[in-house]
């Protein structure tokens, strides 16, 4: 397990508390004006996600929005076609080479099971994938969970379960793609306490959650 320091503006972990820090360390406007359209604080810890990890990959990389032909910025959360929201085109910095898409909601197509779509809260798509991806388009995905239950203090085993299924569904845990963040892999993000007697089980599956992940914490990587 792997503990790392995260720097945050504020322990205020409520929806105001994520949509402040939203404002301290985005460098996207569109993003920051986002914020006022989201009622619950689940998916605004969502949003908060998708924020850090946009900042911590700006230090690496060139960030591109796309909108997809439409005027107004639209963010995915939760499931939604490609083609109808915006999502972020990212090259390296040091070699100005396109490296992949950031996306977010995104519906996967199966190819092997047509009517079947899976839409992790975040896609790293190759940087040509279509506005329809399939299995064969993806690179990593990541889920954002949060719980408000105190009593809760621990991570879902059945959360775990089910995110290895879907990992695998897309063949994520064969990606070998390396991206300049190391936040960035088939991990799940979380506001609670990582399962440490699953990181042998998390390593065999090669995914990571990455616990107390939240405001004013340490963050816990397990896997």
């Amino acid at each position: 397990m792997t503990k790392v320091k995260t720097k945050l503006a504020t322990k205020n972990a409520t929806k105001g508390g994520y949509g402040n820090d939203i404002k301290k360390i985005s460098s996207f406007s569109d993003l920051v004006a986002f914020r006022s359209k989201i009622t619950s604080i689940q998916t605004m810890y969502e949003f908060w996600c998708i924020s850090k990890l946009l900042n911590e990959l700006s230090r690496s990389y060139k960030i591109e929005i796309k909108k997809n032909g439409h005027k107004v910025f639209s963010l995915a959360l939760g499931p939604s076609k490609k083609a109808s929201n915006s999502y972020f085109l990212m090259s390296d910095k040091t070699t100005n080479k396109p490296s992949f898409q950031f996306c977010t909601g995104s519906e996967i197509k199966l190819t092997y099971a047509p009517d079947t779509t899976i839409s992790p809260d975040i896609s790293i798509q190759k940087y040509n994938a279509s506005l329809t991806p399939n299995e064969n388009a993806v690179f990593y995905i990541l889920d954002a969970k949060h719980t408000s239950n105190s009593s809760s203090k621990k991570f879902d085993i059945e959360r775990l379960h089910s995110f290895i299924q879907r990992s695998k569904a897309l063949n994520c845990h064969k990606s070998i793609k390396p991206i300049k963040c190391d936040l960035i892999g088939n991990h799940i993000l979380t506001n609670l306490v990582p399962s440490i007697k699953h990181e042998e089980y998390c390593k065999k599956n090669k995914i990571k959650q990455i616990g107390n992940f939240d405001l004013g914490k340490t963050h816990k990587i397990v896997g």
